[in-house]
């Protein structure tokens, strides 16, 4: 019995203190949503005027048409949608970009609770889930 207590408690504190990207499939998105977790869509505004978005989604571009970014400025604005303790999801196009950003604020930004999305936009889109034009 202590043995096993013990071994809980390790596990407990290992994984509270390595924190790492969790990556979603598209199909836990709108529960993750639902709860009320924000999601972030790094994609550039000609993409999210392409495609649409995610409905709940908060645009905010990190990387621009160049492949550019400016962690600073994008932080700085970051901030105010969610803190190093809460949960967040990233989402881009396919995926990539997300996993980039997440990892940022993962290992760069300490933030525990990360999550970025599996297929990303096209993912969502491809299970006939519906996006939503950009807020101007």
């Amino acid at each position: 019995m202590k043995k096993s207590l013990l071994s809980a408690l390790l596990m407990a504190v290992t994984t509270s203190c390595l924190a790492e990207v969790v990556t979603l499939d598209a199909e836990d998105l709108g529960t993750m949503v639902a709860r009320g977790v924000p999601l972030v869509d790094v994609r550039t505004a000609g993409e999210w005027r392409q495609t649409g978005i995610v409905p709940g989604s908060r645009t905010l571009t990190y990387f621009d048409e160049q492949g550019k970014s400016d962690p600073q400025a994008w932080m700085q604005r970051f901030q105010a949608i969610a803190g190093p303790d809460d949960e967040v999801m990233i989402i881009c196009r396919s995926g990539s970009r997300s996993r980039a950003v997440a990892e940022f604020l993962d290992k760069e930004r300490h933030y525990s609770r990360v999550y970025t999305v599996d297929g990303g936009v096209i993912g969502w889109k491809a299970l006939g889930n519906p996006t939503v034009p950009p807020q101007p």
